[in-house]
């Protein structure tokens, strides 16, 4: 027997779906609500909960319909428009228990938005941006963008108009409510990120940790941002968000994302086993939504401009890396990712694996061996084209060192992530003077152009959300994130293997 269709959109356990009604993929349907048979719900919408959709309703995407509001047969609404929590849709100006009823078509125009509790009488049009107050009861058509208040609903004596979204896109009036998953470490970077967004299209809505307090400090950095500790209610206001919390909770919190019809950006190293991963990549496709693993530093534009000189055809004899410093981590607490001696490896030494691959153009270890210790680690590695790495990253340094260089049979590159910088060495003339022998060194030192990589790498997940393609760039060069997650557990696992001594070990990868 055929095994049922998985839906595409998302349907609390206690919501009521019949046969027959037609539900776009995003969508998001909660605790409570109904959609009958014949009902037309478009993609990312929000159904709040005790919703009521009755049969031969039509909605637009991108709709959002908060709780207890009751959408009567005879209802268009178009794409963008927000219903207020009880708004309540008539459908019939004389309405009988008995004898025929007579429906007049209601129609609510793109990105409008309905108050609370406000009555829509039927047989009206409520104009495109229209505004409608709390309370209000429409009795006749409201105009384009126009502010209407009171019982009978009246434009506003100021002669108002509704201001347009801050969010509206000028290319086709979409928008993106972005929220954050964890406020810790990474998560108070991303929230100073997201609350100085220079996206018109995009707002920073909310932010959610387990510990309010936390939360609520990382969320000054933006304006009339909700700070919950209801999972649940920030996904149901988002369309993207990034998820910033302990790496054993990365794919629960992934997963619960995906299924609630919301893009994601999930921060390295994503999952510990690369199974898990494909997993939340395929949810993702299905739904075609956006799942993008966080290796900051491949937006870094010091690192883009030693990708440009080093073409994917040049000879890369050997790398080396050296990223040393880093926040204090407590230790573990039963995760592979989050134990401290691995951690070395998870959360510092694969954005270098990440680069090798990129820069070695292949995906495969032909040997590596590690040794690492409590916040500190090396590793050197064979790349099976042929590649040779040498990586070290400590925790226990008390200076801060980002760099990495690049060896080529005539040229030697040298990236200083922190100060921004490309150096170029190459060979000069030789000479002679005294007996001795001397080789000048030919140096060129180039500044990369100003962006934290942090901001760019948010920039490029949020256009791509807004259905924007990516700019061409060394992105492209990377392996898929599984490879690098393949790669960083070996070396991180090596210390479980038999082995030498305590805390070192080698073998060879197929």
């Amino acid at each position: 027997m055929d095994s049922p269709v998985e839906e595409d959109y998302f349907r609390h356990e206690t919501a009521i779906v019949e046969p027959g009604a037609s539900i776009g993929s995003g969508t998001r349907v909660w605790a409570g609500a109904q959609v009958r048979e014949g009902a037309r719900i478009g993609q990312d919408c929000v159904l709040g909960k005790d919703v009521f959709i009755d049969t031969g309703v039509t909605i637009g995407d991108r709709v959002k319909v908060q709780n207890g509001v009751s959408v009567y047969r005879g209802v268009t609404i178009e794409d963008e428009v927000f219903v207020g929590p009880g708004v309540v849709f008539t459908n019939d100006k004389y309405p009988r228990v008995t004898g025929d009823w007579c429906p007049l078509p209601t129609i609510v125009r793109k990105g409008a938005s309905l108050g609370a509790n406000s009555t829509i009488l039927p047989g009206v049009t409520i104009g495109e941006g229209a505004m409608v107050g709390a309370g209000a009861v429409v009795t006749r058509d409201v105009a384009a963008g126009e502010t209407v208040m009171g019982n009978p609903a009246r434009p506003s004596p100021r002669g108002d108009r509704a201001p347009p979204r801050s969010g509206s896109s000028s290319a086709g009036g979409a928008h993106l409510s972005v929220g954050l998953v964890g406020a810790g470490n990474m998560g108070l970077k991303h929230s100073r990120v997201l609350g100085s967004l220079r996206l018109p299209d995009v707002r920073f809505v909310a932010l959610y940790d387990v510990d309010r307090a936390r939360a609520e400090a990382a969320a000054q950095v933006g304006r009339d941002v909700l700070v919950t500790s209801d999972l649940e209610q920030l996904l149901e206001l988002c369309q993207a968000v990034i998820v910033a919390v302990p790496t054993s909770l990365h794919f629960e919190v992934t997963e619960q994302a995906l299924k609630a019809g919301c893009h994601v950006l999930l921060e390295k190293p994503a999952t510990a086993d690369p199974s898990l991963l494909k997993r939340l990549e395929s949810m993702a496709a299905h739904r075609k939504l956006v799942l993008q693993v966080g290796f900051v530093e491949r937006y870094n534009p010091a690192l883009w401009g030693l990708l440009e000189r080093v073409g994917p055809d040049d000879a890369v004899v050997a790398v080396e890396a050296r990223r040393l410093g880093g926040p204090a981590r407590p230790h573990g607490a039963g995760d592979a990712c989050d134990d401290r001696r691995s951690a070395v490896v998870w959360d510092l030494m694969i954005h270098d694996l990440d680069l090798l691959m990129a820069l070695a153009g292949d995906d495969r270890a032909e040997t590596a061996s590690s040794v690492l210790d409590e916040g500190w680690g090396a590793a050197v590695l064979t790349m099976s084209n042929g590649v040779k790495a040498c990586l070290e990253a400590a925790y226990v340094c008390q200076d801060k060192v980002r760099q990495i260089r690049v060896f080529t049979p005539e040229v030697t590159y040298e990236v200083d992530y922190l100060a921004n910088r490309l150096t170029v060495y190459s060979r000069g003339q030789a000479s002679y003077e005294y007996g001795v022998c001397l080789q000048s060194v030919r140096q060129e030192m180039t500044v990369a152009r100003h962006g934290e990589p942090l901001r760019l790498q948010a920039e490029a997940f949020l256009t791509r959300c807004l259905g924007g393609a990516e700019a061409v760039s060394p992105l492209n060069r990377f392996s898929p994130p599984t490879a690098v997650l393949r790669l960083a557990g070996c070396l991180a696992g090596v210390s479980a293997r038999p082995r030498a001594s305590p805390n070192s070990a080698s073998h060879t990868m197929v």
